[in-house]
């Protein structure tokens, strides 16, 4: 998922991470969000010029990704996805909506 928001966004994503993962990866996947969010907000600055709604509906492979974003700085996620349940890899996957939520 990092990957394609780094490629589609066009710019170099490089996330090391270390947590308790033995105990489980939730901490770290909401760190890592975290993380990554300060980080596009400091990239963007004070800004200036920059429209504050954006929106967009992707094919992805089997699925039809829609997504809208306020830069207001109010932070505030609907989710709305099937249930994901198992694992992808190593990753459980219902720690996607963690991961944009915080």
């Amino acid at each position: 998922m990092l990957a394609q928001v780094a490629k589609h966004g066009r710019f170099d994503l490089w996330v090391k991470a270390a947590g308790d993962l033995p105990v489980d990866l939730h901490h770290t996947v909401e760190d890592v969000g975290i993380v990554l969010g300060d980080a596009v907000s400091q990239a963007l600055k004070e800004r200036a010029g920059i429209v504050r709604y954006g929106a967009a509906r992707v094919p992805m492979d089997e699925a039809l990704a829609s997504a809208v974003i306020d830069l207001s700085g109010r932070p505030y996620l609907i989710f709305q996805a099937p249930q994901l349940k198992g694992r992808i890899g190593d990753f459980e996957a219902d720690l996607v909506r963690e991961f944009f939520k915080d």
